[in-house]
């Protein structure tokens, strides 16, 4: 059984290689953002920069987070420009897809070396989305229709 969205995370971080590879390190944070959204455009992929998606506590709308980039309204993507990743990255993530109706995402880091950690947090495991949306698999928060 494959990972969920597999193709599209495989060409994911296809783009963000082609990006690594030709910016390097070194650059601020944004510039990174906006080649990697040239790139996944390029690929014909929709990319999203600061697609606010809700945050949900207890079922409660107590908030608005904003990823980096959204690809395809079903993948978020952290971008950061830091030396290494770090436990703060990870969890950030893995906060945001608890609280979002996102359920896979990215850490794509531009740092001394190219480095990344996909994270997937289902929605039939979150307790704090709205209880009619546990069950709809069918949208994401922007909602755009899941395969």
């Amino acid at each position: 059984m494959g990972l969920l969205y597999q193709d599209l995370s495989d060409k994911i971080i296809g783009c963000f290689y082609r990006v690594y590879n030709e910016q390097g390190f070194g650059f601020y944070k944004q510039i990174y953002v906006n080649s990697l959204r040239v790139d996944l455009t390029e690929c014909g992929l929709v990319a999203v920069p600061e697609l606010p998606a809700t945050v949900y506590y207890h079922g409660h709308n107590v908030g608005t987070y904003l990823a980096s980039l959204c690809v395809e309204g079903k993948i978020i993507l952290v971008i950061e420009a830091e030396e290494h990743v770090n436990h703060t990255h990870e969890a950030k993530l893995l906060n945001y897809l608890k609280a979002t109706e996102f359920e896979v995402g990215f850490v794509l880091n531009f740092g001394l070396k190219p480095a990344f950690v996909r994270k997937i947090f289902e929605n039939k495991h979150k307790k704090s989305l709205p209880v009619s949306r546990h069950d709809e698999s069918s949208d994401n928060a922007d909602g755009i229709p899941n395969d």
